[in-house]
């Protein structure tokens, strides 16, 4: 009977320990788990926003399909990172610089899962429009090659001046994009601004 009494308390004492021990590591998988899920989040959004670029840098030699070819990966991304359990959000400015024919075509997408506001500023000639989720915009300007023009643009709470240094000689792309991945941990966010030489 003593030695039962005793293999019950045994297992009373080790049970215990093993939950206190438990209990102490419990905060630090959880801490382990977010960083895990952390740089997971940080190497998808990393990932989307590099294919995004590689999707307009791999169009260069289709020029008129450069702003298609990246809204239709925008449209795709968001799909991939709402199975993920992420809100990929995206805003888009495509210019297409024609220098033989003297004209920007100026395509804005707005992919951030909301209506948004959106005005243009090119050279003094204004436009502005509400935009839905998934909803594209073209302007048409006029302009003399070689010169440098800036395109203001301002949309849900933020403005960017995009520099326009246009070539006489070739035609160009320029782009700008505001791409934001949201999940439970964290905001991920970066606005790039580039352009892109073609043949």
């Amino acid at each position: 009977m003593k030695g039962q009494m005793f293999l019950i308390a045994t297992i009373i004492i080790i049970s215990g320990l093993f939950f206190v021990r438990m209990g102490i590591r419990t905060p630090e998988i959880s801490r382990q788990k977010a960083l895990l899920e952390m740089n997971y989040e940080k190497e998808f959004f990393e990932n989307m926003q590099s294919e995004l670029e590689n999707s307009i840098l791999f169009s260069a030699n289709e020029k008129n399909e450069i702003t298609n070819n990246a809204f239709d990966f925008m449209n795709f991304s968001r799909k991939k990172s709402y199975e993920r359990g992420f809100i990929l959000k995206t805003f888009f400015v495509g210019i297409y610089s024609n220098h033989s024919a003297n004209s920007l075509l100026v395509t804005t997408i707005n992919s951030m899962g909301k209506e948004i506001n959106v005005s243009l500023n090119f050279n003094g000639n204004k436009n502005s429009k509400e935009l839905e989720d998934y909803e594209r915009w073209d302007n048409s300007y006029q302009f003399i090659p070689g010169n440098t023009y800036w395109l203001n643009i301002t949309y849900d709470n933020s403005t960017r001046n995009l520099s326009l240094e246009t070539s006489a000689t070739r035609d160009n792309y320029f782009y700008y994009f505001d791409l934001s991945l949201v999940s439970t941990n964290a905001l991920h966010r970066q606005k790039i601004e580039k352009k892109l030489n073609l043949p």
